[in-house]
């Protein structure tokens, strides 16, 4: 009797263990302290403020095709990086209304102004909800942020493609399948190279710091 109440009960806490590292993103933001919330809100801006940058760089070097692939990519990238970091909610939702904010007037994915800031937080919503339901599925922490940035980059030129379409006649299927195709593929290269990044220096001293648990 007792043994079989040792197999359980170390069965369970390997399930637990297995289950851990992707649950840590379900936790909530109350246990973190304010010099961390600090470090955060420094955090989300300087990776948006990089990435828009980014972004207007590309722009001179690489024709209107490869800049919207690659400006995808990057924010698949970062979206992957900062769920690695932040292991709480809503970070990534923040973090895409940076970029919107801080490329208001510009035209990366093709959209401006309050176009650009409904699609990026819709794109942040998926993000987050796919997130945590893959964790609910999901024991490994990279195929449930692989599956959440897949979807949600998908999400952007498709949001891009029929608002910019609306009053012009139906979108042809082609055009919406190549666009979901290339929104997927980026998202997974993205993630792809987030995690291979974060495997090397996920337990650096300057990035647990940005580790914000209870």
């Amino acid at each position: 009797m007792r043994r079989q109440q040792t197999e359980r009960s170390g069965s369970s806490s390997a399930d637990t263990r297995a289950k851990g590292s992707c649950f840590d993103a379900l936790s909530s933001w109350s246990g973190i302290k304010g010099t961390h919330l600090l470090q955060a809100g420094i955090l989300l801006m300087v990776l948006a403020a990089l990435t828009t940058f980014l972004n207007a760089l590309l722009d001179e070097f690489f024709p209107p095709s490869a800049v919207y692939a690659l400006s995808l990519l990057i924010v698949a990238f970062v979206m992957s990086l900062l769920c690695f970091l932040f292991l709480k909610p809503g970070g990534v939702i923040i973090y895409l209304l940076l970029v919107a904010a801080f490329s208001y007037t510009t035209h990366e994915f093709g959209i401006i102004g309050v176009s650009k800031l409904m699609i990026l937080f819709v794109v942040g919503v998926v993000f987050e909800l796919s997130h945590l339901m893959a964790c609910r599925i999901l024991t490994h922490k990279c195929a449930s942020v692989l599956i959440s940035s897949a979807l949600a980059t998908a999400t952007i030129p498709l949001m891009t493609i029929v608002m910019l379409s609306t009053g012009e006649g139906q979108l042809l299927v082609s055009a919406v399948v190549n666009i979901l195709i290339l929104g997927l593929i980026a998202g997974m290269c993205g993630t792809l190279l987030a995690c291979a990044l974060y495997s090397v220096i996920g337990n650096s001293k300057i990035l647990l710091r940005f580790k914000f648990r209870r």
